[in-house]
C-alpha cells in the first residue's frame, strides 16, 4: 500500500514529467549537434546548409506575406479537409457498426485507397483535375481510410453495456452521439486527427511538389529545389516541423482540458 502510494505521489509525477521532458531536450540538442557537425564535415552549403544559414532564410521567410499565403494553401486547407474527413469517416464507421453488410462492402473500397501507388493517383488525377485539386483529393484519399480505421476500432471498444443503457433511454440521434459517443472515443478522435495531420501535411506537400500547385508549400520547395537552395529547402522544412509541433501541442491541451473538466 505504501509503495502504491510513493508511486502516485504528486512529487513522483512531476519528478517523472522533469525526466521526460529533460531526456527530450536531449534528445534535440543530439539533433542539432549532429547538423553542425554534419554541416562543418561537408562544408558545403549545397550539401548540407549550416544552422545560421538556414536560421537567416528562415527569418527572411517569416518577414514576407507570400510565406503565410502558402502556409494558408497548404496547412490552412489541410485543417478544412481533416475536418470534412473526420465527418465522413465518422459516418462510415458509425454506418459499419450499425451493419455488418456496409462494413463489408466499404473495406475493400478503402483498402483500394491505401494500397494504390501514390505515383499513379497523381498521374491519373493529373488528367481530370487542376493541379491545386490534385493535392486535396489525394491527401483526401489518403486520410479517410486512416481516420476511419481509428474511429471505428474506438467505437466498437465501447462497453456494450454502455450502449444497452443508452439504447433504453432514447435512439440513436445527434444528442447522442455528441453527448455520449464522442466523449467516450476522445482519445480515439485526438489520435486519429494528430496522425491524420502528420499523413495529411506530407502527402500534401509531396503532391503539391510533384504537381507545382500554386502558391503553396510544395511550389516553394519547388523553386527552392530548381534554385538549388537548400538553405530555402531547410528553411521550409522547420516550418513544416514546427507547424506539426505547434499543432500536437495544441490538440493535446484541448484534449487534457477536456479530460479535467470531465
Amino acid at each position: 500500500m505504501k509503495n502504491s502510494l510513493k508511486t502516485n505521489s504528486p512529487t513522483n509525477h512531476f519528478i517523472m514529467k522533469d525526466s521526460k521532458v529533460f531526456y527530450y531536450t536531449i534528445g534535440i540538442l543530439i539533433i542539432f549537434l549532429s547538423w553542425l557537425i554534419g554541416a562543418y564535415i561537408t562544408n558545403d552549403s549545397f550539401i548540407l546548409p549550416t544552422m545560421s544559414e538556414t536560421f537567416l532564410r528562415l527569418f527572411n521567410l517569416l518577414k514576407q506575406s507570400n510565406t503565410y499565403l502558402s502556409i494558408f494553401n497548404t496547412v490552412g486547407v489541410l485543417l478544412i479537409l481533416l475536418v470534412i474527413a473526420f465527418i465522413i469517416a465518422m459516418t462510415l464507421a458509425l454506418l459499419s457498426i450499425k451493419s455488418s453488410i456496409f462494413k463489408q462492402v466499404i473495406t475493400p473500397l478503402l483498402a483500394l485507397l491505401k494500397i494504390v501507388p501514390l505515383p499513379a493517383l497523381i498521374i491519373l488525377l493529373l488528367t481530370h483535375q487542376t493541379r491545386t485539386n490534385v493535392s486535396i483529393t489525394l491527401t483526401s484519399f489518403m486520410v479517410i481510410p486512416l481516420m476511419y480505421d481509428i474511429l471505428y476500432g474506438h467505437l466498437l471498444s465501447i462497453n456494450q453495456d454502455i450502449i444497452d443503457d443508452v439504447k433504453l433511454l432514447s435512439n440513436f440521434n445527434g444528442h447522442i452521439l455528441i453527448h455520449v459517443y464522442l466523449p467516450l472515443i476522445s482519445i480515439g478522435i485526438t489520435t486519429a486527427f494528430l496522425q491524420a495531420f502528420g499523413l495529411g501535411l506530407k502527402v500534401k506537400v509531396m503532391t503539391e511538389f510533384v504537381a507545382n500547385a500554386p502558391k503553396t508549400i510544395g511550389y516553394q520547395l519547388v523553386f527552392a529545389a530548381s534554385s538549388y537552395a537548400m538553405d530555402l529547402v531547410f528553411a521550409w522544412s522547420l516550418i513544416l516541423i514546427i507547424i506539426v509541433i505547434i499543432t500536437d501541442l495544441i490538440i493535446n491541451l484541448i484534449l487534457k482540458k477536456y479530460q479535467l473538466n470531465q
